[in-house]
C-alpha cells in the first residue's frame, strides 16, 4: 500500500472515530438533560404540594465545582472602621452612631453606613462610567480592595444614584459582602456596606457537594417560611456565604451556599455542603 492511500485510511478512520465521539458526548449530554428535567418534574410535584412553586422554566442545574476561599476582613473590630472612616477625633452620637468633622457613622454589626460631610466640587461628567470611576477612585482612598469587587450597576434614589458593587471572583458571587455609594453631581455623598474583603484566595477543592434538589426539598421544613401561604421562587443560585465572624477577622472561610430568591422579596441561604438552612 502506497504512502499516499495510507494517509487517506489513516484520516477517514480517525474522521470516524470523532464522529462515533462526537455523537456518544451528543447523547450522554441528551441523557443528563432528561435526567434533569425528571429530576425539576418531581421536585415541582412535591414543592407544589405544599404551594412553593418553581419559575415556569427552572431545571435543576448542574452542581458547581466548589472551590474554597479563604478572605480576611478590612475591619476585626468597630474602632478599626471608625478610624478609617471618621478619624482620631470622632464622638458617640447616638446608639450606633459616631460623629466627626469627617461625616458620620452607623454601623450594625457587620454593616454600616458613612455620610460625608464634606463632598466634593461638582461632577461634570455624570455618566455610569464616571460613577464607577468615582466609586472606585474612593475605595482606593480608603484602602479597599477594589479589584475584588465588580460594579453590577446604579439604581434611582431622589438626590442622584446609588451605585452597587458586590464581591466576586472568576463566576463565584459572594452573596452577604457588597457596597455601596450614593453619587450626587457633587461626588460621593455616601457609602454602606457589609463584610468589606482585605484580601482573598482560592483553593482548588476536589470535595463534591449533593445537587440542589434536596434543598428544595428541604424549604418545605424551613422555619423562615410562613405556614399556609404561597410561595413562588424567582431565583436558585450558587455563590458562597461569610456570615458573622465576630471573634476573628483572618482566615475566613466562606462558606458555599445555594441562594434561593422569592417573589415576596425573601432570600434564604442553604448551605451547599449538607443542605442546612443558615441563621443569618
Amino acid at each position: 500500500m502506497d504512502l499516499s492511500r495510507l494517509k487517506t485510511v489513516f484520516i477517514v478512520i480517525l474522521m470516524i472515530a470523532n464522529i462515533f465521539m462526537g455523537y456518544m458526548i451528543y447523547n450522554a449530554e441528551i441523557h443528563e438533560r432528561e435526567e434533569r428535567l425528571a429530576m425539576t418534574a418531581d421536585v415541582s410535584h412535591i414543592l407544589e404540594k405544599e404551594r412553593i412553586f418553581l419559575p415556569d422554566d427552572f431545571e435543576i442545574p448542574e452542581t458547581p465545582d466548589a472551590n474554597n476561599y479563604y478572605l480576611e476582613k478590612m475591619f476585626g473590630s468597630s474602632d478599626e472602621m471608625l478610624l478609617v472612616f471618621l478619624g482620631e477625633g470622632y464622638v458617640e452620637a447616638g446608639d450606633r452612631m459616631f460623629e466627626s468633622d469627617m461625616g458620620t457613622l452607623f454601623i450594625n454589626g457587620d454593616e454600616f453606613v458613612y455620610r460625608k460631610k464634606n463632598v466634593g466640587a461638582s461632577v461634570g461628567d455624570y455618566s455610569t462610567e464616571k460613577i464607577e470611576s468615582m466609586c472606585r477612585e474612593e475605595m482606593n482612598r480608603l484602602g479597599i480592595m477594589e479589584e475584588a469587587y465588580s460594579f453590577n450597576g446604579v439604581n434611582q434614589i431622589p438626590d442622584g444614584k446609588k451605585a452597587i458593587f458586590t464581591v466576586k471572583h472568576n463566576d463565584a458571587e459572594f452573596f452577604d459582602a457588597y457596597m455601596s455609594f450614593d453619587v450626587t453631581k457633587n461626588g460621593v455623598t455616601a457609602i454602606g456596606g457589609k463584610n468589606i474583603i482585605s484580601a482573598l484566595e482560592v483553593a482548588e477543592s476536589s470535595e463534591i457537594y449533593p445537587n440542589v434538589e434536596g434543598v428544595l426539598v428541604g424549604l418545605i421544613k424551613s422555619r423562615n417560611l410562613a405556614e399556609n401561604m404561597v410561595h413562588r421562587i424567582i431565583s436558585v443560585k450558587h455563590g458562597y456565604y461569610i456570615g458573622r465572624t465576630e471573634e476573628s477577622y483572618r482566615n475566613i472561610l466562606a462558606i458555599p451556599v445555594w441562594q434561593i430568591a422569592l417573589e415576596s422579596g425573601q432570600i434564604l441561604h442553604f448551605d451547599a455542603r449538607n443542605g442546612r438552612e443558615l441563621e443569618e
